[in-house]
């Protein structure tokens, strides 16, 4: 087993206790908030404990330790978006129709959990070796799962790899969530109202079904000239 399918392993456990307890999930939501509200050096486990309405020695009997929380609230997520992505590929049919699950399913991930964007880039961005570990295992299940899923679409390498095809898709459903609210003033508009995020899915559909009809023209392509 390489490094980092080891990592991978270690960071999808199986559900611990922690999943079962109303109040352990009202501790990691408050870390949840902080995390993505002031960044990993500006939330200590007092303010945890206060968001959360707990003691804080609460906090350690369920976590251990402030790493080990941060990490908790960091794997659920992943943990989440895999399953999400996952039960979409789950459903077959054409290259389309799959390609098109996969959006709606990152772009519902991403709905319902607005903060986990945010604290992906400020930890990638603080250059914490605990922590990059698990952010690049995770990473590479995800690329995994998408890679393997259209491995009859994509090309192994070149500009239409699937290394490109999934970091310019990904890219495409997060960067709104983490930029877009700085255009709020120019737009007139909020960009996590219901309108707008139907806009917006619309267009990602569209860049979507545009580039895999590239793909399936490509392939094409490849075939008559073999």
């Amino acid at each position: 087993m390489t490094q980092v399918k080891q990592e991978a392993t270690n960071f999808h456990r199986s559900k611990t206790p922690v999943e079962t307890s109303a109040r352990a999930l009202q501790i990691l939501a408050a870390a949840d908030e902080l995390l993505a509200e002031r960044g990993p050096d500006h939330v200590s486990m007092r303010d945890i404990a206060e968001r959360a309405g707990v003691n804080k020695a609460l906090i350690f009997y369920y976590f251990g330790s402030r790493t080990q929380l941060f990490e908790k609230v960091l794997e659920r997520y992943y943990r989440s978006h895999a399953k999400a992505l996952t039960t979409a590929f789950s459903g077959g049919g054409s290259i389309h129709d799959r390609v098109r699950r996969a959006i709606d399913a990152y772009l519902d991930f991403m709905d319902q959990n607005h903060l986990f964007a945010r604290l992906v880039m400020q930890e990638v961005a603080h250059h914490d070796d605990g922590k990059l570990p698990q952010i690049r295992a995770n990473m590479q299940q995800l690329y995994e799962l998408m890679r393997d899923e259209f491995t009859d679409l994509l090309p192994k390498e070149g500009p239409m790899s699937a290394k490109h095809f999934f970091v310019t898709l990904s890219a495409c459903v997060i960067n709104y969530y983490t930029y877009a609210k700085v255009l709020r003033g120019v737009w007139n508009a909020d960009p996590s109202s219901p309108e707008m995020l139907r806009e917006r899915r619309a267009h990602v559909q569209w860049l979507a079904e545009t580039i895999t009809t590239r793909l399936i023209q490509d392939a094409l392509a490849h075939r008559v000239q073999a």
